[in-house]
């Protein structure tokens, strides 16, 4: 989908600018940012508690190396956006997976089941203790199943990572895509009520939120000084703490006016979600559909189909199908936690209803086709 027209318009009129130089993030854009935390999520961030980074798998690593040594244990929650999972094995890092459960298919008949990624606080005790983790990549909304955590639950996590010293790596790109009314809450606000704000990193962008993924542009929130500290001297040196005019005006333009826009943003991607449901429900009921609360990222759970998923990884009979068969590109459950949800497809509905609608279309053709065989 295009950006807000506001964004659109704010990035023709820097282009239009002469100068294309070296960009300082000014002090506005910090301002702007920190009124939308406050204003959307209660979260008070000071403008001096910011730093810019174009990635925020960059951030991780910077963190990673910022806060935790060569070797040392970082748990992640699985399956996860596999990106975060390289960054810690590239970063010199021990990946210790801490597998959640998918929720079981509601049995009412509809063929819809809430995303419910299953924490095990006890499973999580015992890890930390075991494995003697040092930090926790946390995603919040998870991604890819676009789990709202709640208080309650981010409250026992963060009182775990205090309690062990585990220092929370929290990754909140999906933060401002929360459907259906439900609210997101930063984990920052949850450590700070528990006095560990010293144990905690955020970060974020507006790209996902405002689809400006091309402009490289978001920030870390770090409230403790001292952290911060350690963290610019990993970041400061190699000049990955500032970006480019684009990202200056894209990320103000968004946070100064891109509410409303958001708002119908909403409205359509929820509407776009009950389509597919709908769709698939009625042609390919095979096919089990994980309704996200945050974000525009559906979880398919396709094992009925019969087709195997595990040998071969993304080269498998499921993945097969979905690229030449339904000729799809959907992501790989595979990436996102091996063979533990290899039977499963992510599919991205951040488009029109015209490109959504052609793409179900093919995918239960393909699957009519499938049970003809």
């Amino acid at each position: 989908l295009p950006p807000a027209p506001a964004i659109h318009s704010a990035i023709i009129a820097r282009a239009q600018h002469p100068t294309f130089g070296y960009t300082i993030q000014p002090p506005m854009l910090w301002d702007s940012i920190s009124a939308w935390l406050y204003n959307h999520h209660n979260w008070k961030v000071r403008p001096t508690e910011f730093v810019f980074v174009s990635n925020l798998v960059t951030a991780t690593v910077s963190a990673l190396r910022a806060f935790t040594k060569p070797g040392d244990a970082v748990a992640e929650l699985l399956p996860l956006y596999s990106p975060l999972q390289e960054a810690v094995v590239g970063a010199g890092r021990r990946l210790v997976p801490l597998h959640m459960s998918c929720s079981a298919w509601d049995q009412s008949g509809e063929g819809i089941s809430e995303p419910l990624g299953v924490l095990d606080l006890d499973k999580m005790r015992r890890i930390f203790q075991s494995e003697a983790v040092r930090a926790l990549v946390w995603c919040s909304p998870h991604n890819p199943m676009g789990r709202v955590w709640s208080a309650k639950e981010q409250l026992a996590v963060a009182r775990l990572c205090k309690e062990f010293g585990v220092f929370i790596i929290s990754d909140e790109i999906h933060a401002d895509l929360t459907l259906w009314g439900l609210k997101h809450i930063p984990m920052a606000v949850i450590c700070k009520s528990i006095r560990y704000d010293a144990g905690i990193v955020t970060t974020s962008s507006p790209g996902k939120t405002w689809n400006l993924a091309g402009l490289h542009c978001g920030f870390v929130v770090i409230q403790n000084e001292e952290r911060r500290r350690q963290y610019d001297a990993v970041v400061e040196h190699a000049c990955m703490h500032f970006g480019s005019a684009f990202a200056t005006v894209g990320m103000m333009a968004a946070y100064e006016h891109g509410g409303p826009w958001l708002k119908r943003l909403r409205s359509y991607i929820e509407s776009n979600i009950l389509t597919v449901e709908h769709y698939i429900g009625t042609n390919a009921p095979e096919i089990l559909v994980y309704r996200p609360q945050a974000s525009f990222l559906i979880w398919l759970d396709c094992k009925n189909l019969g087709l195997e998923s595990v040998e071969g990884g993304e080269q498998s009979e499921l993945c097969i199908f979905i690229e030449k068969e339904a000729k799809l590109k959907l992501s790989s459950g595979w990436s996102f936690g091996g063979a533990a949800t290899s039977s499963y497809q992510r599919m991205n509905v951040a488009c029109s209803r015209y490109v959504l609608r052609k793409a179900l279309q093919q995918l239960c053709n393909a699957v009519a086709k499938l049970r003809q065989r």
